[in-house]
């Protein structure tokens, strides 16, 4: 009996609750067809399936229990729908005020099934089920969606840095389905909301220097004097450089937005060594890694050091490449002499310098070297041995030109057929010819040859998206932020300190342990 008063004094409270605010429930039910829409078409059909089947279920028991209580509970339980969706709707808009909108849209996503039991034509379950699926929707009711959208998301909430750090690395090395940065940022292509990318065109306010160059005692290569004298590949350089400058080059080496970042979160006395160590790091894991690869790898590595962790000989999962040995190899060289032989490595050495803001110096990498040999189409700058993969015969490419059995219109079809670095004695030549090539134009010689890798990156083979380093390193941060459900401001301070890496591509987590270490 008192089971009953109990439920007739629920009913009535709901009754008074839903008459109290006529307005929003009539702006509630006015709602439901919208809501049920946006839950049919963000939820899979298995999800839709398997939560019809149980709201079917439930109402059949429900029934079969309690005949008098299900009959007032169809009449009634819109209110108390109403009331529930309204809790739901409150906690999203508190989600969306502190900035968590992707949780905020799966939260609204299941006022869609909450709205739809309070149809009574489709049945009503009880109240207690109403209750179960609010709790599903707040806990992690999204994991449905996810399927389909992207992998697991890891809602890390343990506060510490050293936690975040284990949760990024676990999920780097996590197995199965996969998220890719790439597909991710085909969704996400914005850049400039973390980071104020408004001035990258200057020229950074630090000491513009000039590195030591090696001095050939014979002079520079035949090749490369001939190539640059030639009238028609001095202006197909050019060309290709103001088409580079359209195309954003004059942004691309300005990191000012990461080193203001960075002053606010270390000490004064240790900004100028701990930039340049994230730097140095960045040109350490550049061979034969697109920017965005490198820009992960090189977070990677920036966080064992910082964190006094030794390098390991091979990576941890999701952070190798094709070049790993000689990453790891350039990272413990260059934090273990504490800077870069500028002699024997010109080209890293050079790429950190100007990120660190001198751009007085030229990075003279695989596309700014291959431009000149394709324009000038001498066979001299032909590769003359390339080993495609471990194993394999090597390709001649200047020995096949030579005997005739391969054409040089075909092997301009082959960016990579071409040389893709200096000789020794070519590598300050080069350099102080684009030097003054870009005094001629008003930039910066860094500006120079950015604009040169952007604007020829069809003839020369490049891989890697035409935006400023900071734009790269910006939707990197905002990845990692993304998939482990953080604030994007957080990984990025704790990125700059070195204290975690960024994430790699991982695949999905186990939901099920995840959810009891945060919940």
């Amino acid at each position: 009996m008192a089971k009953k008063k109990d439920k007739l004094a629920v009913r009535r409270e709901n009754q008074e609750r839903a008459f109290e605010n006529p307005q929003a429930l009539a702006q509630g039910v006015a709602s439901i067809p919208r809501r049920i829409a946006r839950y049919a078409t963000t939820s899979t059909p298995s999800q839709v399936l398997s939560d019809v089947g149980g709201l079917a279920r439930a109402t059949y028991q429900s029934a079969k229990e309690d005949p008098a209580g299900f009959i007032g509970d169809a009449i009634f339980s819109p209110f108390a729908a109403m009331r529930d969706f309204g809790d739901i709707r409150a906690r999203a808009r508190q989600l969306r005020a502190a900035g968590r909108n992707a949780e905020a849209e799966k939260l609204e996503a299941m006022t869609g099934a909450i709205l739809a039991s309070a149809i009574p034509v489709v049945g009503r379950a009880p109240a207690a089920a109403v209750r179960s699926a609010e709790r599903a929707a707040v806990r992690g009711a999204e994991r449905s969606a996810l399927a389909v959208k992207a992998p697991a998301v890891i809602k890390a909430r343990s506060g510490t840095a050293k936690a975040t750090a284990a949760d990024v690395l676990a999920e780097a090395g996590s197995k199965g389905k996969k998220q890719s940065y790439a597909d991710w940022r085909v969704k996400n292509p914005e850049s400039g909301t973390i980071l104020d990318m408004s001035r990258l065109s200057e020229v950074p306010n630090v000491p513009q220097t000039q590195l030591p160059r090696t001095v050939p005692p014979r002079g520079p290569s035949p090749r490369i004097v001939e190539a640059l004298s030639r009238p028609e590949v001095e202006r197909g350089i050019n060309e290709t450089v103001e088409r580079g400058i359209e195309g954003g080059g004059l942004q691309w080496y300005n990191t000012d937005p990461l080193r203001e970042r960075m002053m606010s979160l270390v000490p004064a006395d240790q900004l100028d060594s701990r930039y340049a160590q994230l730097m140095d790091i960045v040109a350490a894991t550049s061979p034969r890694a697109r920017v965005p690869d490198n820009i992960r790898t090189a977070a990677y590595y920036n966080y064992l050091q910082s964190q006094g962790l030794p390098i390991p000989e091979k990576p941890a999962a999701g952070y190798g490449s094709v070049a790993q040995k000689l990453h790891t190899q350039n990272v413990r060289d260059v934090t273990g002499a504490g800077g870069w032989d500028v002699f024997k490595n010109p080209k890293p050495a050079s790429f950190s310098t100007n990120l660190q803001g001198n751009q007085q110096n030229v990075t003279i990498d695989t596309h700014n070297f291959r431009l000149p040999g394709i324009l000038s189409q001498d066979p001299r700058f032909l590769a003359t041995s390339i080993v495609p993969e471990k194993g394999a015969e090597p390709l001649r490419p200047r020995q096949w030109v030579e005997e005739g059995t391969l054409s040089l219109e075909d092997a301009l079809q082959r960016p990579a057929y071409w040389e893709s670095k200096p000789n020794s004695n070519e590598y300050g030549y080069y350099e102080q010819w684009q030097q003054d090539q870009a005094k001629k134009m008003g930039i910066s010689p860094a500006q120079y040859q950015a604009s040169m890798w952007l604007g020829g990156g069809e003839e020369t083979g490049l891989a890697s998206a035409a935006e400023p380093f900071v734009g790269t390193f910006e939707a990197r941060v905002r990845y990692t932020a993304d998939r482990l459900g953080l604030d994007p401001e957080k990984v990025l301070e704790q990125v700059l300190k070195g204290e975690i890496p960024l994430l790699a591509e991982g695949g999905s987590v186990d939901l099920e342990r995840l959810s009891r270490k945060y919940a």
